[in-house]
Formats: structure tokens, sequence, C-alpha cells
């Protein structure tokens, strides 16, 4: 999670409440939600590239 969490957030266009996410060795994914009331979600993934 130290590996990939800071990567996610980095893409985060502003701050969102974390809804869930996926950690592994080579990839991490997560989901957000919008904190406006408005039903959107945002889905980050990060890895590496083989």
């Amino acid at each position: 999670m130290r590996r990939w969490f800071p990567a996610i957030v980095q893409e985060l266009d502003q701050p969102r409440p974390l809804v869930g996410g996926w950690f592994a060795a080579s990839a991490a994914g997560c989901l957000f939600t919008s904190s406006e009331g408005e039903p959107t979600y945002r889905y980050i993934e990060v890895g590496l590239e083989s």
C-alpha cells in the first residue's frame, strides 16, 4: 500500500472519499466518490508496465 497509494492520490483532481481499493505487488487500484453530493465515481489504477 505504501508503494502505490501516493501515486494514486497524485492523480486526484480534488479531495475525494475513498470507497475501496485493491493492492498487489505489481499494481493497485482505488475507487473514489464525489464529496459534493453528486453520485460520480473515479477509478484510478497504477502499476508496473511489463
